[in-house]
């Protein structure tokens, strides 16, 4: 027994209209009623329940008595779902509301009990209002999209065909045509075959079939249809079939295009294939699908149409051609490309464009060509397509959005292409410099411990990149001991606070070389995932080090030779006048230069007599920079000397970077003050050129390693979104616009990394 089931909370809050009938014929009492139903026939439950059927839902005496009472007695007769025809209804109308006609399909489903015989009967209710009100409105929907209907009626073999489906047929709309007729439009006797097999297997075991056959109109006209049928049993218990067919030629030429759009992406996506190989395959794919089609592409340079594809075209013709200048009347593809517009020439022979040219084309038999020009993100044109006929004849809106589709496809190759032609150049420049500025980048995913190198740090740190394995362990053991745990601190500051750093740290090559590195670190932007990554660079600047160390030493050296000095006048004057280093001797209360050497008269320009009429003042031409301010960074140095980084201006107006090193003695019974003069301006401009490439080379890293990223990225998934989507499942115009906004915007990262790249100037 079913009992309490049937009266369940859940039956009455189904969302289908609902009622439970006693299989009592004629009246079908009715049991109970869900809250939907009682919605749809705006009634209470109350004035349902133990009321017939039919008392509630009467038959119109204007229509088939046959319906939903057959279809009762088929449930109880075959213990099995059945489902009636719509039937009109007028439910109960409320005091300020009119009659509300609906339109019900039932679907009625019996219930068992223990014994196996029908207790009730499930009656489930289907609104089809809509449906048969809007008719007539599907029918001239139908007709708009290609849609035409058919259905044949057993016994007797009634065929019966829309207006539609004759509009397709290309025939008169008097003609109504036979099962021989209709089935004498297919194309030939195997599609025939096919389609009497098809009416066949449905009459016999009913279900549905679906296929796509070619026919020929009565005006003659080869079309595609997609044919459907379906097979129903009536009431009279004869077999219905009906059906569409859709004229779905222009599709199955688009689903072409598409499919081999589709491959072209993949092949452009697997960079195994030169472009003019990619180029040819996409041409010769298009003249396939357009028989009597042949095409070329031109690739624009230096103003002039160069050579790229035509599968199809003479060499004899080509070679004409190549590298004529683009202009006002240089055929179709020149003046396309002069005028960045279609151009569709119809009779070569009478065209004006066409005046100088047109024996090249007729001697070969081309009549018409249509010019399309390829322009790209930045309105510059790279290429022009060429479509050539051997007829007289225009474009026709098929051929137009052909053209515009294929001219869509080659700006996405074509530009894509050329930007990654700059990005190669830009990269090999990048490392180029590098390597001559001996700077070497890294990047390391902090959660995963992952960590890249580029190919100058493996250089840096002498290590072959095909067997060293760059990881934090390696990293740090390299490191001089000294250093390692100053440089842990460093890295973990950049984590927790998110600022950037500078350092210098020792590392130690495995043949146990030395070398000094001047580090950038800092945290990249993660909007695109959720790890931590780290960005650097390092500068090898080992000579620069061991200049300063020989700088220090020669320091020492002049503390040397200055406290022999206080020693002994004449060991000073010796090592005064022969000393290589430039050094004067002033008054240090008038700063009145009193005695040089031979080097600083060298140095400066000026003569022993010149010099010693001046004062320091008037060589000094700016106030001292401090070493903060200095891009090179002195040792420490206490005790004997005082120095500082001076400009300095030589007699001849030159302006230079010097050290100056004092030292108040005693000469002669008398205060003075002694100056070694270290010229340092070509090491300064060396370390600040160098340092200026390193930001702009940190820049340009930092750049690359993430700005270009994102948009490549979904011009990749876009790409593989075409390739792989079920055709006719996604709009590839749409697509194919996405990745050309993306293209757009990988162009507007790549600009200014170019524009960096090539500020950099070798030293």
């Amino acid at each position: 027994m079913i009992g309490k089931k049937i009266y369940s909370t859940t039956f009455r809050m189904l969302s289908d209209a609902s009622l439970i009938l006693k299989p009592d014929p004629p009246s079908f009492t009715i049991v109970d009623v869900n809250d939907a139903c009682l919605h749809l026939v705006n009634s209470s439950r109350e004035n349902l329940i133990d009321k017939d059927f039919f008392e509630i839902f009467p038959i119109d005496p204007y229509e088939n008595t046959t319906g939903w009472n057959d279809a009762f007695n088929e449930v109880l007769l075959k213990k099995s779902a059945v489902r009636s025809l719509p039937k009109k209804y007028k439910s109960q109308p409320a005091e300020t509301e009119a009659w509300n006609i609906k339109y019900l399909e039932a679907n009625n489903t019996p219930v068992f009990n223990e014994e196996g015989v029908v207790e009730y009967i499930v009656c489930t209710l289907e609104d089809k209002t809509e449906a048969a009100m809007y008719s007539d409105l599907m029918d001239k929907t139908l007709h708009a999209a290609n849609i035409g209907t058919w259905q044949i009626k057993q016994p007797g073999q009634t065929l019966t065909c829309s207006q539609g489906l004759l509009d397709i047929f290309e025939a008169d709309a008097a003609f109504q045509p036979g099962i021989n007729e209709w089935l004498n439009f297919f194309e030939n006797e195997k599609n025939r075959e096919r389609i009497k097999l098809a009416l066949k297997k449905l009459e016999e075991n009913g279900g549905t079939f679906c296929d796509t056959l070619p026919i020929i109109s009565a005006k003659g006209n080869k079309k595609w249809l997609l044919v459907t049928g379906k097979a129903d049993v009536s009431e009279d218990a004869s077999v219905h079939i009906y059906g569409i067919m859709q004229d779905v030629t222009e599709s199955k030429s688009l689903a072409e295009t598409d499919k081999l759009e589709r491959s072209i992406l993949a092949l452009n996506e697997a960079r195994e294939l030169p472009v003019s190989d990619i180029l040819s395959e996409y041409l010769k794919g298009i003249e396939s699908l357009y028989p009597g089609l042949y095409c070329s592409i031109h690739k624009i340079q230096d103003r002039r149409l160069l050579r790229w594809s035509a599968p199809s075209l003479p060499q004899s013709y080509l070679d004409a051609i190549n590298y004529i200048p683009i202009g006002e009347n240089t055929g179709s593809c020149g003046t396309a490309a002069y005028f960045k517009k279609p151009v569709y020439i119809s009779d070569i022979a009478n065209a004006p464009e066409w005046e100088d040219y047109a024996y090249l084309a007729l001697a070969l038999g081309f009549k018409a060509c249509w010019s399309y020009p390829v322009i790209d993100s930045g309105d510059n044109v790279i290429a022009v397509l060429g479509m050539y006929y051997k007829q007289v004849r225009q474009p026709g809106d098929k051929e137009r959005t052909i053209i515009e589709r294929a001219v869509k496809l080659l700006q996405l190759i074509l530009e894509n292409a050329l930007k990654s032609e700059q990005l190669t150049k830009a990269n090999k420049m990048m490392n180029r410099v590098q390597e001559l500025a001996r700077f070497g980048s890294w990047q390391w995913n902090v959660e995963t411990n992952e960590l890249q190198w580029s190919d100058v740090l493996y250089d840096i740190y002498g290590v072959d990149a095909k067997l060293y394995f760059p990881s934090t362990e390696n990293f740090l053991a390299a490191l001089l001991e000294e250093d390692r745990q100053k440089v842990i601190n460093t890295l973990q500051h950049i984590q927790q606070s998110g600022e950037g750093a500078v350092f210098e740290e020792r590392i130690k090559r495995p043949n146990g070389e030395i070398r000094y590195l001047k580090s950038w670190a800092r945290l990249i932007d993660n909007s695109d995932d959720a790890t931590t990554k780290m960005i650097g660079a390092c500068l090898d600047i080992t000579e620069i080090k061991v200049a300063e160390m020989d700088l220090q030493n020669l320091y020492a050296q002049q503390e040397l030779h200055l406290i022999q000095i206080t020693e002994s006048e004449k060991k000073y004057s010796d090592l005064f006048h022969l000393s290589p280093q430039p050094i004067w001797v002033c008054d240090p209360d008038t700063n009145k230069i009193i005695d040089v050497n031979a080097a600083a008269i060298d140095l400066y320009g000026y003569t022993h007599s010149e010099f010693t009429s001046l004062a320091t003042s008037a060589i000094v031409v700016e106030a001292p920079l401090s070493q903060e301010e200095g891009s090179i960074a002195l040792p420490p140095h206490a005790g004997l000397f005082s120095k500082d980084v001076i400009l300095h201006r030589k007699k001849n107006g030159e302006v230079i970077y010097v050290v100056v090193l004092c030292k108040r003695i005693e000469l002669s019974g008398k205060i003075s003050q002694v100056m070694i003069i270290q010229d340092i301006t070509e090491k300064l401009n060396y370390v600040q050129a160098i340092e200026l490439q390193n930001r702009k080379l940190q820049e340009i890293a930092w750049m690359q390693s993430h700005l270009v990223r994102a948009p490549l990225a979904r011009i990749m998934a876009l790409a593989d979104l075409i390739q792989n989507a079920p055709a006719g499942d996604i709009e590839t115009n749409d697509l194919l616009g996405a990745i050309n906004q993306s293209a757009i915007e990988l162009d507007n990262v790549l600009r200014p990394i170019i524009d960096k790249a090539v500020q950099i100037k070798f030293i």
